[in-house]
């Protein structure tokens, strides 16, 4: 099960075949593309290093569920 710390609130908005994820204040964490299965999306992680979402995933986390992917940025963020 997905533990979100609750000091942390999320929004999400699904544009142009992806799902975008960014802290309450508008700071962007990840985008999640729908492969064609619940089962197997793709992350991209936003680097701030580059203010680009990360679509050669040099985070190396191939994907999955909603949950293992959103649980996967968060942990990489420590937020």
């Amino acid at each position: 099960m997905l533990r979100i710390p609750e000091r942390v609130r999320y929004e999400t908005e699904a544009k142009r075949g992806y799902l975008y994820v960014a802290e309450a204040d508008g700071k962007p964490v990840c985008r999640l593309r729908y492969t064609g299965k619940m089962d197997d999306w793709d992350l991209q992680m936003f680097k701030w290093s580059s203010e680009r979402y990360d679509a050669g995933n040099d985070f190396m986390f191939g994907g999955g569920t909603l949950e293992e992917c959103i649980g996967a940025a968060i942990q990489r963020y420590q937020l």
